[in-house]
């Protein structure tokens, strides 16, 4: 059941605003190129229709290789979106832990050093 919620939020992306295959940014493009074929390049409507269309747009390289890319960051993001969750929920509950421990105040670290903790990390 939680698999068919999680595929119809790849499809998401056409009904969000914020991204940019939002369906109502590809209708808006569509309008402009027809309203430039049909006024600026005297083009008739039908035949500007056909050129917006054409085959040989949505099927060239450039068009195979943004849906290549459309799918691929799908799928990634529909993988590593759970590992990111469970990090984070991992990062909350020991933050949770250690702020309820005794032996650790507020302030305890404000005298450290700041490049010896910095370089321990490398």
């Amino acid at each position: 059941m939680e698999l068919i919620p999680r595929i119809a939020s790849v499809f998401s992306s056409f009904t969000d605003p914020a991204k940019c295959v939002f369906a109502g940014y590809l209708a808006v493009s569509v309008l402009i190129a027809l309203v430039w074929l049909v006024l600026v390049r005297k083009t008739p409507l039908r035949r500007a229709w056909g050129r917006v269309f054409d085959r040989s747009v949505f099927f060239s390289a450039s068009s195979l290789a943004d849906c290549k890319i459309f799918v691929i960051n799908g799928v990634f993001t529909f993988v590593i979106s759970p590992l990111l969750l469970a990090q984070a929920v991992i990062g909350t509950t020991i933050y949770c832990f250690l702020h309820g421990q005794d032996f650790l105040h507020s302030g305890m670290f404000a005298g450290a050093r700041t490049g010896w903790l910095s370089s321990s990390l490398w």
